[in-house]
């Protein structure tokens, strides 16, 4: 089953862009952006979905197995992404190191 994947950026005015994406797209991260990933127009991920680390990226794996990447984000600094209930893990989770904002919910 197909799943409709958008990213919603919201930069320091506040504007919100949208960019549909494609399972496996990355999408270089940028400093000072509001990140966050609806799946099906829903903020809450699916159930058994998961953001890691990876190198200097962060993978956004959703419960079907469909991949989306934010690119450098280590390097983004100011950047936030709000997981809508995925499990934050693989060395993401470690907001305290300066690896950027989460928020669980």
């Amino acid at each position: 089953m197909s799943q409709q994947i958008v990213l919603v950026t919201k930069g320091s005015s506040g504007a919100a862009q949208r960019l549909v994406l494609k399972p496996g797209q990355k999408v270089p991260a940028a400093a000072n952006q509001k990140y966050q990933v609806l799946v099906d127009g829903k903020e809450q991920l699916p159930e058994g979905s998961e953001v890691v680390r990876n190198g200097n990226d962060l993978e956004i794996r959703l419960a079907n197995g469909d991949t989306v990447t934010l690119t450098n984000w280590a390097a983004a600094e100011g950047a936030s992404l709000e997981a809508g209930g995925a499990t934050v893990s693989g060395g993401a989770a470690a907001a305290a190191g300066g690896f950027m904002g989460f928020s669980p919910s």
